[in-house]
């Protein structure tokens, strides 16, 4: 780690109080070695934990990555719109500096610098381990959310193209001479111009596809001809056919307030997706799998608390043992 660095610079980045100035210093020696880098992420988490009073507010975790982003990125803009005024050389580096994670702490949601992981010919792969979330700005304005064990793989260097394995919720910022591209592991491709929509496309689950504002595309080999969707529809990918049907799409987006929601679901729709939010591995006894549906909201439940509101329509044994969950038919 290169000690050069002064700590009273560090937390008044933190606090957003540095000066432009000041940011290029900072990502100028984040870029320089990994402890530098593991540093600044534990500064950020250590002083945005101890602005709260003991921990007993709740953060939101919108505002303060707009806060973030509007004093960090947005303020040295340049004049040509979508261009961030950085050296190239630090681009990488300053999304990997950039990038915020949330956490649901028993209902506290707190950030901290997640790591990206840097490629050749200034490509970036950003991955979320199981039970977290996080959020970026591309350097053409465009906001991402990732769920739990989702990556995103781009180009710093030309972000309108950007391949995603997992959950996404993309705001896409404008710009109708350059489409944005989300390319998927199903083969199923989306361009769009500007616009709000949520991706899933996990191994082993179907394609899909929601959107919110705007207008969207989906192009791949497995369609024969482009298919455009509209706000409220969602676009579904499953054994080899799409269908596309009217949805209340807020409930597919709602993961980036720390909330899962369920609408009609059973067992083996729910622990893929309970086992990513919680970041446990659960399993399931085939007789379960498809035997009861449902409908709720979990925001700051636990685990357990979670089986024990299933419980009061399901019959069905439960077994913890840390990270290991066992679901057992009555």
């Amino acid at each position: 780690m290169n000690p050069i660095i002064d700590e009273n610079m560090l937390v008044r980045f933190v606090l957003r109080e540095t000066t432009e100035d000041e940011d290029r210093e900072i990502i100028q020696w984040a870029s320089q070695a990994e402890g530098n880098r593991e540093e600044l992420r534990s500064f950020y988490e250590t002083h945005k934990l101890t602005q709260r009073d003991g921990l007993a507010t709740t953060m939101n975790v919108d505002q303060e990555w707009a806060a973030f982003y509007s004093n960090h990125i947005a303020q040295s803009r340049s004049n040509k719109p979508g261009i961030i005024s950085l050296p190239k050389k630090w681009m990488g580096v300053a999304a990997s500096v950039l990038l915020v994670v949330s956490l649901g702490l028993a209902g506290l949601q707190t950030y901290r610098l997640a790591q990206v992981s840097p490629g050749g010919q200034g490509l970036l792969t950003v991955r979320v381990p199981s039970g977290e979330k996080s959020s970026l700005v591309l350097s053409d304005g465009t906001i991402v959310w990732l769920n739990s064990e989702s990556s995103l793989r781009y180009d710093a260097n030309n972000p309108r193209k950007v391949s995603l394995t997992g959950e996404g919720y993309f705001e896409v910022s404008k710009d109708p001479s350059h489409p944005f591209i989300v390319e998927t592991p199903s083969g199923m491709n989306i361009r769009v111009l500007g616009t709000d929509f949520n991706v899933r496309n996990y191994e082993g689950e179907p394609f899909e596809a929601t959107l919110d504002e705007g207008k969207i595309e989906l192009f791949g080999k497995k369609l024969q001809t482009n298919q455009s969707i509209k706000p409220g529809e969602q676009a579904v990918l499953s054994d080899g056919a799409l269908k596309i049907k009217q949805v209340n799409s807020s409930i597919y987006s709602v993961w980036r307030n720390n909330e899962l929601k369920f609408e009609d679901a059973n067992f083996a729709e729910l622990v893929p997706r309970i086992e990513r939010w919680y970041g446990v591995t659960i399993d399931l006894d085939p007789r379960l799998a498809t035997r009861d549906y449902f409908t709720m909201t979990v925001k700051t439940e636990s685990i357990r608390e979670l089986f024990k509101m299933m419980q009061l329509t399901s019959n069905f044994n439960y077994e913890i043992n840390g990270s290991e969950v066992q679901l057992k038919a009555n």
